[in-house]
């Protein structure tokens, strides 16, 4: 008697609770607009396989994680989880408005630049560079906000 033949399993992928592939869509776009996934990895403190998981729908993501690495990327948790930015909340992609350059900005990178131009010009550099340029993007960023009427709650308004 023969035994009827199994074909063989195809691997059955089990999304996790409330992926859907959208939502792996805006953490591809997450981690591009960070610099990519091997960024988000340093950014996040979570190695590269999780974040694909998490992209994939394989496993659940950690919410601090996503915080900090949609905060570098000055994407709004609300844009994450569905697609939609509410007014008043951080920017989704592709929007209008003033970028906010904190965390996007490599102070050093910047400071390296500020300092070789100087020197090219002959100009003297006084101080700590890379606190100043530092601060000048804190500043940017709140008068951007200042002018697009957006301030963010706990933060004074950059008086004219």
């Amino acid at each position: 008697m023969m035994r009827p033949r199994s074909e063989p399993h195809a691997a059955i992928h089990q999304a996790a609770p409330g992926w859907t592939p959208a939502f792996g869509e805006r953490l591809q776009t997450l981690f591009e607009r960070v610099g990519g996934i091997t960024k988000a990895s340093s950014i996040s403190g979570v190695t590269l396989e999780t974040l694909a998981s998490w992209r994939d729908g394989k496993s659940r993501p950690a919410f601090l994680a996503l915080a900090g690495i949609a905060g570098r990327a000055g994407l709004s948790l609300d844009w994450l989880a569905t697609g939609h930015t509410p007014a008043g909340a951080g920017a989704a992609p592709g929007s209008a408005g003033a970028p906010r350059l904190f965390g996007q900005v490599g102070i050093d990178q910047l400071a390296h630049a500020f300092e070789a131009a100087c020197t090219q010009a002959k100009l003297p550099v006084t101080g700590d560079t890379r606190r100043l340029l530092h601060l000048t993007v804190i500043l940017y960023d709140l008068q951007m906000e200042q002018q697009s009427g957006a301030v963010t709650p706990g933060i004074a308004k950059v008086p004219d």
